[in-house]
Formats: structure tokens, C-alpha cells, sequence
């Protein structure tokens, strides 16, 4: 039973990340013509969000194994077959983590930050904001990017914690229902 569980588990959290993929793909291009969207790219990168997210990325692939664990001992795993599945996937993820072109996504998100940021700001906000991050104030903020969005990673593992566990419970029902 544990090990349907586990392959459950495995089976909702890549389809977790497959969800969170299709989102961010289906953003449309940024339409580098027109004045708004060049304006929001611009505020992107003076915002320097594609090296927050490229210093980010490798933590946020830790956090999904982490929560995988979390789950798995709140499902019932014995907790020293859970460090031992742990300590076993520590260097095949540092593996994968170093395969993954953090870089390649930063662009990526960037280019659909922009496009989310021309949707949702007017020109006189974007170019508002563009000032600011332009201004010596605002470029020291866009410095500390990377910092507060790794600050917030715990954050958002409390957050995930509070109904990650009876999420996965969900659909492992319904996986096991459909079965």
C-alpha cells in the first residue's frame, strides 16, 4: 500500500509541476512593436527579475522534493524510510539541478512577466515604474530581487504545507478510485 502511496505522491506532484508549467506557457508573446510591451519589457529587465529568478529556480526545485517528504511522513511513511528515500535522491537532484539551464528559464519568465506586466499595467504605471527602478532607490531594490524572493521561500513552504498534504490525499483518492 505505502508504495502505491508513494508512486500517488510522485504521480500528483508532477502533475503539480505540469499544471504550473502549462500556466506560465500559456501567456502570449510580448509583442515587441508595440510601444506598451516594449515599455513592460523594459521594466522587466530594469527590475532585474530574470536574475532573481535564475538565483531562485535551484531553490524552488529543492522545495518540491521537500514537500514530496513532508507529504509522504503526514501520509503515514515511516520517517527513517523517508531520510533514507532523502538522502538517496540528494545527489541524483544536485544532478539534475545542474543539468536544468536556469538561464534558458530566466528568459523565459522574463519574456512572460512582460507579457503578464503589458495585460495588466497601463503605459503612464509602466513607465511610472520603469522611473523608479531607474532612480538609484529603486536600482538598489532591484539588486535585492534575488535576496527577498529567496527570503520568501520558507514562506511558501509553510504556505504549501497547510494543504499540500491534503491536496495530494485528494487526488490519490481519485487516482485510486479511477483504478
Amino acid at each position: 500500500m505505502f508504495k502505491k502511496n508513494l508512486m500517488l505522491v510522485a504521480l500528483t506532484s508532477a502533475m503539480i509541476i505540469s499544471l504550473l508549467g502549462q500556466v506560465i506557457a500559456s501567456h502570449h508573446d510580448v509583442d515587441k512593436s508595440s510601444e506598451i510591451s516594449k515599455l513592460a519589457y523594459q521594466t522587466i529587465k530594469s527590475m532585474n527579475m530574470k536574475q532573481a529568478w535564475v538565483d531562485i529556480l535551484p531553490d524552488m526545485v529543492d522545495l518540491i522534493p521537500a514537500s514530496m517528504f513532508q507529504t509522504m511522513e503526514s501520509q503515514g511513511a515511516p520517517a527513517e524510510l523517508v531520510k533514507k528515500l532523502e538522502n538517496s535522491l540528494k545527489d541524483k537532484i544536485e544532478d539534475f539541478k545542474a543539468e536544468i539551464n536556469f538561464e534558458k528559464i530566466g528568459e523565459k519568465v522574463e519574456h512572460d512577466f512582460a507579457s503578464v506586466f503589458s495585460e495588466v499595467y497601463t503605459e503612464e504605471e509602466l513607465k511610472a515604474m520603469m522611473s523608479f527602478y531607474q532612480s538609484p532607490i529603486g536600482k538598489q531594490i532591484a539588486k535585492k530581487q534575488s535576496r527577498l524572493m529567496k527570503g520568501t521561500i520558507p514562506l511558501q513552504q509553510e504556505a504549501m504545507d497547510e494543504f499540500l498534504p491534503e491536496l495530494t490525499s485528494l487526488v490519490m483518492e481519485e487516482v485510486q478510485a479511477s483504478f
